[in-house]
């Protein structure tokens, strides 16, 4: 990226805080507490999030070792079945 773009693009990060903090419809203290409300619902929000998936990834897990148990039952009985095969051969 040439240097003139970067400065460009700082210059527009720059105007746009200025203006954002100009017409802001509240003061900072008022902004920061909205701020950190709605962090605490989003975190709180987010958690819920994450146990359920836990949750349901705990399900999966379970029911995939299940269907593994299945499976590796049936390939023993396939196994003794051949090894059975072979011997009356």
């Amino acid at each position: 990226m040439k240097q003139s773009h970067i400065y460009a693009f700082l210059g527009g990060v720059l105007v746009g805080g200025i203006i954002a903090l100009l017409f802001a419809p509240d003061e900072g203290t008022e902004t920061k507490k909205k701020l950190c409300r709605k962090i605490e619902e989003d975190n709180h929000f987010t958690k819920e999030q994450i146990e359920h998936l836990l949750n349901y990834l705990k399900r999966k897990v379970l029911e995939g070792i299940d269907g593994l148990e299945e499976e590796i039952a049936n390939l023993e009985e396939q196994l003794e079945n051949i090894n059975k095969n072979i011997k009356n051969e």
